[in-house]
């Protein structure tokens, strides 16, 4: 019983999950589509009986199939569901590069000698690594 139960909620959860079709960003609980199914009775019931639950079952796998078949065919026409992925981030060295370009830091390797290609950091005792 329990298991139906913890079944059902996780294959609502990816129905709601792949839904991509108008293209609108899920935040929140609120955003994943809804489906309401009539229950007639005591959930226990439905839940017991294998003939009431294959009821039950197969209007929860026609919506579910629903939305992936929407989200197979975003898929299909190439459009990627999340739009706001973040850059990757820049390595070491590149860093270095963008830091060396600024005025004051390029003032300052001149002053005190340093070439360009030639910088370094070495955090101090303080600061943590990551």
């Amino acid at each position: 019983m329990l298991a139906r139960i913890a079944t059902i909620i996780v294959a609502l959860a990816v129905a709601g999950g792949a839904h991509a079709q108008d293209k609108k960003r899920i935040d929140k609980a609120a955003d994943l589509p809804r489906f309401s199914y009539k229950v007639g009775g005591k959930l226990d019931a439905i839940v017991r009986d294998d003939a009431k639950f294959r009821v039950f079952a197969q209007e929860l796998r026609r919506d579910t199939e629903s939305v992936l078949a929407q989200f197979q065919r975003v898929m299909a026409a190439g459009v990627t569901t999340r739009t706001d992925s973040p850059q990757p981030r820049p390595s070491r060295s590149e860093q270095l590069a963008q830091i060396a370009e600024l005025p004051f830091v390029r003032r300052a390797m001149e002053l005190f000698d340093v070439e360009p290609g030639k910088i370094r950091y070495t955090p101090s005792e303080g600061e943590g690594r990551a």
